[in-house]
């Protein structure tokens, strides 16, 4: 690992396969699905707050610590290690997104 960097996975995308696995894993994808809830809330009432990084840091570390029991979850909560990253990448993946999609689009 270099210093400074972090390979975080994205909540958004996380989300969406719980959500999709309702079907044959109500109560475990439900409970998953709340506590994402939660860290988006914590996002939200953050940036209202206009709170600095340290402070959401130690709103994610809270929140963090009482949440556990996924396989991936150490790389999931890996956002909370520093306040200036973010809960998901898909403000990123909008900007980016019309340029990806042009790659794709076949030049004569």
């Amino acid at each position: 690992m270099i210093k400074g960097v972090y390979r975080l996975m994205g909540m958004a995308h996380t989300r969406r396969f719980f959500i999709q696995a309702r079907d044959n894993y109500k109560k475990r994808s439900d409970h998953v699905v709340t506590e994402l809830q939660l860290l988006y809330r914590l996002e939200e009432e953050g940036r209202e707050d206009k709170a600095e990084a340290e402070e959401i840091y130690t709103r994610r570390k809270a929140i963090a610590m009482s949440t556990g029991g996924l396989a991936r979850w150490t790389r999931l909560m890996a956002y909370a290690q520093d306040g200036v990253l973010l809960v998901d990448n898909n403000r990123i993946e909008n900007q980016i997104r019309p340029v990806a999609v042009g790659r794709n689009i076949e030049q004569p």
